[in-house]
């Protein structure tokens, strides 16, 4: 760029042959990769730091990414706390409709719509059931922290998910 700064492209390219088989044409599209490249290269930096703090911790630590749609854990942590095997990265709707109990998902998507259209840094779900791999589920608090860019659009949330089914058991006796 004319200010220094590197651009990074992809160059896709094909060739338009004769009937004979021969060369006819090139053509050739490059666009601007820089966003998702960059993209890509914190989330590889962030996926290992997590990945170190994760194993340390008694909760399921993750980060998501708006852009490209993907939550990042550690799939030990994901087994160990919850029987759940599942692989990461992965889109943030597709975990969830696959991991919580049918009735919590609606209220999870309003949560995050709600988070969303307020703006609010703070995410501080209710508790919801993750449905482990054998059929049975347990109760789940999810919090974390949302970043905004400067257009004010959701970038990333840093979050926890903490197994909470003892201690929400006990309440409901």
């Amino acid at each position: 760029k004319p200010d220094g700064s590197i651009v990074y492209t992809r160059t896709f390219v094909r060739m338009i042959r004769t009937a004979a088989g021969d060369v006819e044409k090139v053509i050739g599209v490059t666009y601007d990769h820089t966003k998702e490249h960059l993209a890509s290269k914190e989330i590889k930096k962030s996926n290992e730091r997590f990945e170190v703090i994760s194993k340390v911790s008694n909760d399921l630590i993750w980060e998501y990414f708006a852009i490209p749609d993907l939550i990042h854990f550690n799939e030990e942590r994901l087994f160990e706390l919850f029987n759940i095997h599942h692989k990461s990265p992965e889109s943030l709707m597709g975990f969830m409709n696959s991991v919580l109990h049918p009735d919590d998902f609606n209220a999870y998507v309003k949560g995050v719509e709600t988070a969303y259209e307020t703006k609010k840094p703070k995410l501080d779900f209710p508790v919801f059931r993750y449905v482990q791999a054998d059929g049975n589920f347990k109760y789940a608090k999810i919090t974390g922290q949302v970043f905004f860019n400067e257009e004010g659009e959701i970038e990333k949330v840093i979050g926890v998910t903490r197994d909470v089914t003892i201690a929400y058991t006990a309440e409901l006796e």
